[in-house]
């Protein structure tokens, strides 16, 4: 039986992401994916517990400390962490805690956090800020006070305004408490399209198992880097296999083929609705051109000057596209609360990306209505009053 490892690769990014990728991970607060590769890494876990060292707590953190420092003597590594998720990696269930002077155990619903282990150089590697308190050192290790760090988001949601700096939590009535030391920036933890969840932060040498993600972060691009990791962690020990190496982006993009994929279908739709609109707007401006022939004869026979037609026929065109486009834009203001949850970075009644919209069609109309009133004012009065 085994258990996944990670590695964090900060090296070479793609520039040809999509523009809402980028966006979306600019909502990743305190955090850069540019330039960040991972792959993964797995301990053996063997039945017989005689046959499995890294079950044992030094034999990790050893493994874990070995590993770090060869890597970090690579060419162009600026600095090597390590932590046991991975943020929009894949599934970090929650787990509950209690909260010291607290009583919840009769509450409906009780604390609950996602847990990240991580070593003293997570936060300046992953440039998440410390926003109040301290960081962990390398101090903060087996034997010493537990010590924790709680995201920006639970520092609210727990202790509503209080500090958290010197409060404590457990996970059980059994379990030892731990001290806060210190409050991290929000980093998003699951979807894109979620708000910040509450995320503690225990230190690696005080709390680890067998699945964890090396980090590293290089002064720039660095030729087949993962070739170079995979070599070092071999030679800490050469029984450990690595494989999915892949950029960050591309992490970020699997979370996210799904809503990709369904909003390139909205705009296929989106985009034959608006052909269908201009067909639209131009059959009935030249249906309805068809019809009043006559007139428009009898109207240019009497003194109309072509302008005067031409500003007759489309203002006529630019009503009826304002009247439809009004009523379109309430029908979406309630159509687009269905789509609300594949949507990241903006509001579905967005007013610029309304007014866009709004824009669009009224030059569609403008455009649709032109052909045919131009034609409306050539037209011969002699031939038009001819007509029955």
């Amino acid at each position: 039986m085994r258990c996944g490892c990670t590695l964090w690769i900060h090296s070479g990014g793609t520039d040809d992401q999509p523009q809402y990728v980028r966006r979306a991970e600019g909502r990743r607060a305190g955090t850069q994916t540019d330039h960040l590769l991972t792959a993964r890494v797995v301990l053996p876990r063997p039945n017989d517990v005689n046959r499995a060292p890294y079950l044992d707590l030094a034999r990790r953190v050893a493994f874990y400390r070995e590993t770090q420092r060869r890597i970090a003597a690579l060419p162009g590594v600026e600095r090597v962490a390590m932590s046991s998720q991975i943020p929009m990696g894949g599934f970090n269930p929650p787990v509950f805690i209690e909260l010291d002077g607290l009583d919840t155990a009769g509450q409906d619903l009780r604390p609950v956090v996602h847990q990240f282990q991580v070593s003293p150089s997570y936060f300046e590697t992953m440039r998440v800020r410390i926003l109040n308190g301290r960081g962990f050192t390398e101090f903060d290790r087996a034997g010493s006070e537990n010590v924790v760090i709680v995201s920006d988001t639970a520092a609210r949601v727990f202790w509503k305004g209080r500090n958290p700096i010197g409060q404590r939590v457990r996970f059980a009535p059994d379990a030892p408490w731990m001290t806060v030391i210190g409050v991290a920036g929000d980093v998003l933890n699951r979807r894109l399209s979620e708000s910040p969840q509450p995320i503690l932060y225990r230190s690696l040498e005080q709390s680890s198992d067998l699945s964890l993600a090396l980090l590293i972060r290089t002064r720039g691009n660095v030729p087949n880097l993962g070739e170079m990791v995979a070599r070092e962690v071999r030679a800490v020990d050469p029984d450990l296999p690595i494989y999915s190496v892949r950029t960050m982006t591309d992490v970020i993009g699997l979370a996210i083929a799904q809503r990709q994929f369904l909003m390139r279908l909205l705009v296929a739709f989106g985009a034959l609705a608006m052909a269908l609109a201009l067909l639209g707007i131009y059959g009935v401006m030249a249906y309805s051109v068809a019809q009043r022939t006559r007139e428009i004869g009898i109207r240019i026979a009497i003194g109309a000057r072509q302008v005067d037609v031409l500003r007759m026929v489309m203002r006529r065109g630019i009503a009826l596209t304002s009247a439809g486009s009004f009523i379109g834009v309430a029908a979406s203001l309630v159509l687009t609360q269905f789509v609300k949850s594949q949507l990241f970075g903006v509001q579905p009644s967005d007013p610029s990306t309304m007014a866009s919209v709004l824009t669009l069609m009224m030059l569609v109309a403008v455009v649709a209505a032109y052909v045919p009133a131009r034609r409306a004012a050539r037209v011969d009065p002699v031939v038009a009053l001819r007509q029955q």
